[in-house]
């Protein structure tokens, strides 16, 4: 019987050790067009584009290119009358792969300078930039993190014309400022 009480003890007081609040939950930061409006920086970008020959009903990929970048200094900033600007450099990587042939990369430093008129769908997690003028980064992504401090974005495309088919996958991620 002692032994079960002290079974029962050590169960009971394992318990209630770790019923403790957790301190390191990240605080609930709900989307909304005033949370978003912010200033960012950017922090990562990925583009994958594959173009394809269909045939009989197949897709046959031709060639695959892929961007990747570094050293970003590129800021953009999100003001609450739904409007936006976004400026600055950041260096690219683009390697293409044509199937068959061995990959061809290269490095540039790439700019950007623009801004425009912004919506933001808080039931489909949606933003879409529309730029002034056209922009490699203009289009409706989907919002697939909101934190207080992070906004991390993506966007799919298909695109058919006869028998070619392009898809692109792009992914960007910013730091709040």
């Amino acid at each position: 019987m002692k032994l079960l009480r002290s079974i029962i003890l050590v169960f009971t007081f394992a318990a209630f050790v770790s019923c403790g609040s957790d301190d390191n939950e990240v605080p609930v930061f709900p989307l909304s067009a005033e949370n978003i409006a912010a200033n960012y920086k950017m922090t990562n970008l990925e583009v994958v584009e594959e173009q394809y020959t269909i045939v009989q009903s197949t897709d046959v990929l031709v060639s695959k290119a892929t961007t990747t970048a570094d050293t970003y200094q590129v800021d953009l900033i999100l003001l609450a009358n739904r409007t936006f600007t976004m400026e600055g450099e950041y260096r690219s990587t683009y390697t293409e792969t044509i199937t068959g042939n061995a990959p061809t990369t290269e490095v540039e430093i790439e700019t950007v300078d623009g801004g425009g008129n912004y919506t933001i769908d808080v039931v489909n997690k949606e933003l879409t930039l529309t730029f002034a003028d056209l922009s490699t980064f203009q289009g409706r992504y989907k919002i697939d993190s909101f934190t207080e401090n992070t906004l991390v974005l993506s966007r799919k495309e298909e695109v058919i014309i006869g028998s070619e088919k392009t898809t692109i996958d792009v992914k960007i991620s910013f730091d709040r400022n």
